[in-house]
């Protein structure tokens, strides 16, 4: 069964699995509004940007700190993700429940069914994927001469994807935790009397894995949650399993 997303699909982004999430704090540094540093195991970023102290600050749990001209503000603690990284230009995300039913039967009708859950898999379209999380997701890399080099023998990994379905008034977020994405794909074609975007085509797989000692495949945050504004400084696990 398909489920296509298309209509108020908004604010796609990727959070790149087992990385750091932003640079280690380093002392007399610049740094600019929205810069996310790590620090005791936290994630920090920064509302006003500044030049850090030449020493660190004591880092707090919850709240602000001033670092010389710098003011961090701590987001969470490290959740096993890099910060999410943006992909304008989404188009369509069209992704299909896994898992192939099956039935017994007994007295000569159906007697017990079962629907395992083996995640989802589908097609993102997006505009255009950028740079950087074309390097951070295979593991690509631009050369001094600015160009995208695509590395063969290169693993990708596996990320979150985040996005925003908006209703009447506030968007529904949106997080899969662990999905495998295949190289993008596109069809180009001359000018012609018309003009339209040619999108960019994604498979995507959207598997279990485990957090907090539960497999987890997704979650969904509605506005005005505990979690909702924090969606897209970092990946928002669960916080409990189910009771």
């Amino acid at each position: 069964m398909s489920n296509t997303v298309r209509f108020g699909l908004s604010k796609l982004a990727i959070a790149v699995k087992g990385v750091p999430a932003g640079s280690t704090w380093a002392a007399t540094t610049a740094y600019a509004l929205n810069d996310y540093v790590t620090a005791n195991g936290n994630l920090y970023k920064a509302t006003t940007a500044g030049t850090s102290g030449s020493t660190a600050p004591t880092w707090p749990a919850s709240g602000t700190v001033t670092d010389g001209t710098v003011t961090w503000a701590y987001v969470s603690a490290y959740t096993g993700y890099g910060v999410p990284i943006m992909i304008p230009g989404a188009n369509t995300l069209d992704i299909s429940a896994e898992g192939k039913s099956t039935t017994e039967y007994r007295d000569n009708g159906p007697y017990f069914s079962s629907f395992p859950n083996g995640g989802y898999s589908g097609t993102l379209q997006v505009a255009r994927m950028p740079e950087e999380a074309m390097v951070a997701v295979y593991g690509w890399y631009v050369d001094s001469g600015g160009k995208l080099i695509e590395v063969a023998d290169a693993k990708a990994k596996n990320v979150a994807l985040l996005y925003e379905v908006e209703g009447d008034e506030d968007g529904e977020r949106y997080a899969f935790y662990n999905t495998a994405m295949g190289r993008p794909t596109s069809k180009e074609s001359t000018t012609s009397d018309s003009i339209s975007l040619v999108d960019q085509s994604i498979d995507i797989t959207m598997s279990q894995t485990k957090i907090g000692g539960i497999n987890v495949i997704k979650s969904s945050c509605s506005a005005g949650s505990a979690d909702y504004d924090a969606w897209y400084d970092a990946v928002q696990l669960p916080k409990e399993a189910a009771a």
